[in-house]
């Protein structure tokens, strides 16, 4: 044990800060401008989780780089540690997997951008310590799997991949194909997500009721929202499906939240609403024949789907709020519209 903090205004116990062999506390200087260990002004990086913790860049001369990150994951071995990566752009020529004993801490600004086919891999959501707004994977280079799990357990975020910086304008289209294929739960922010395109999630998704809204504004009619297609056993819950442009060139949402073929799947406490156009109805009509809904179906369990559930949500302005298909053991109960 090297020494130790102590915890102002959190509670009575130590704050232990851990050295070892492979980053003695000797060595700590190296982190930037934190000055020599006798004359230090700013303690350096600990965690609160009483892991000891190794700054990536003091291998392979603190290169940005995929090599730094392996000669740290290789000599912590099967201790239980934390990796520390520095702010800045960490460029990634080789695969990198954690195990279950490392963890990774983005320091705000340090984003890994993996190469075409190259992947970073965490054991879980909980083995990466950062901020669920803050991006750290730059998907330039590898916008289909630049992130992956060994294990689902945790959250991960939409924000980890496509900075939301104006929320409601900025596409996250993208994000969320990604996230559909890693199979771990994702949660949204009580933010507004812009998406382009269909969100297919292969886990559950959860968001704050009324607060996390999906602005759906596909590029063509007959477009999904959500859709959750032979997958068993998932929740959807506290996400608000939004398609209200107005627009003679804007494409109408064809179901905000759709089932097919699925098992136990649970979509809760979410919202789908729309808005009449009646710039679009010389395409179609709508139910007062004067304007076109733009979200056609609000909630949808179709042919396939089993032992499923609608409840606790809302529609507002759809042409047909909530339908099911003759499903097994299928309800819809207890929403509004």
């Amino acid at each position: 044990m090297a020494g130790s903090l102590k915890k102002v205004g959190i509670g009575a116990d130590d704050l232990t800060m851990e050295s070892d062999e492979s980053y003695p506390l000797s060595t700590w200087s190296r982190q930037g401008s934190l000055g020599t260990i006798t004359g230090l002004t700013k303690m350096p990086h600990v965690l609160m989780t009483h892991r000891a913790s190794i700054n990536a860049r003091y291998y392979n001369s603190g290169a940005l780089t995929d090599v730094t990150i392996q000669a740290a994951i290789d000599a912590i071995g099967s201790s239980d540690r934390t990796i520390y990566l520095e702010p800045g752009t960490w460029v990634l020529s080789a695969d990198i997997t954690g195990t279950d004993n490392i963890y990774f801490e983005f320091e705000p600004g340090a984003i890994l951008q993996p190469a075409a086919g190259i992947t970073f891999t965490a054991y879980s959501p909980e083995n990466i310590i950062a901020s669920p707004r803050q991006q750290i994977i730059d998907t330039t280079n590898n916008s289909t799997d630049p992130i992956a799990f060994t294990v689902a357990s945790g959250f991960a975020y939409p924000n980890w991949l496509i900075e939301n910086a104006t929320p409601g304008t900025t596409d996250m289209k993208n994000a969320f194909q990604i996230l559909d294929g890693l199979g771990v739960p994702v949660k949204l922010l009580p933010e507004t997500y812009l998406s382009t395109g269909t969100i297919t999630p292969t886990a559950s998704m959860f968001g704050t009721p009324n607060l996390s809204i999906i602005q759906h504004n596909p590029t063509a009619d007959d477009t999904n929202c959500i859709t959750v297609s032979s997958v068993d056993d998932i929740t959807i819950s506290g996400i608000t499906v939004k398609n209200e442009e107005t627009g003679a060139g804007d494409y109408y949402t064809l179901r905000a939240f759709y089932v097919e073929n699925s098992d136990n799947v649970t979509i809760e406490n979410c919202q789908a609403i729309g808005a009449w156009n009646s710039n679009r109805q010389a395409d179609w009509v709508g139910p007062t024949n004067t304007d076109s809904p733009m979200i056609y179906n609000g909630f949808v369990l179709d042919i396939g789907t089993t032992n499923s559930t609608v409840r606790g949500c809302y529609a507002e302005k759809n042409y047909v709020a909530y339908r099911h298909e003759d499903n097994n053991d299928c309800t819809i109960t207890g929403n509004k519209s």
